[in-house]
């Protein structure tokens, strides 16, 4: 599929992943992580930018290290960021602890306070 001459809008989330690494292990067995840009809206807007798409995500990411390496994520997928606003006080994007095994598989998702719930006109 090619997207190349379509812009696309999308507005939600963008969070950071981190998957239990070496693949396959289970979380509570693991002793690293790797992180990746996450959050459903951002990562419908990387496959759109994949498939040649120009694609601009409209969110709210914490004023934190988390919430900047979203924002360099975006960057490194050429994602159009011109609509994301940094905000601060308890503000914190979402984080999800997920495991790449079929069989058992866990996902544990932190969104308290999450900071694209401050997003507005």
């Amino acid at each position: 599929m090619n997207l190349s001459g379509n812009r696309f809008l999308v507005i939600g989330r963008a969070g950071m992943d981190l998957y239990a690494d070496p693949p396959n292990t289970r979380s509570e067995d693991a002793t690293q992580f790797s992180a990746s840009l996450g959050g459903s809206s951002a990562n419908i807007a990387v496959a759109l930018a994949r498939h040649g798409g120009s694609c601009s995500l409209v969110t709210c990411v914490s004023d934190d290290a988390v919430g900047r390496f979203c924002l360099n994520q975006l960057d490194h997928y050429g994602i159009d960021r011109r609509h994301v606003r940094a905000v601060g006080g308890e503000a914190r994007n979402s984080l999800a602890v997920v495991e790449t095994r079929i069989e058992d598989h866990q996902s544990v998702i932190y969104r308290n306070g999450a900071a694209d719930f401050y997003f507005c006109p």
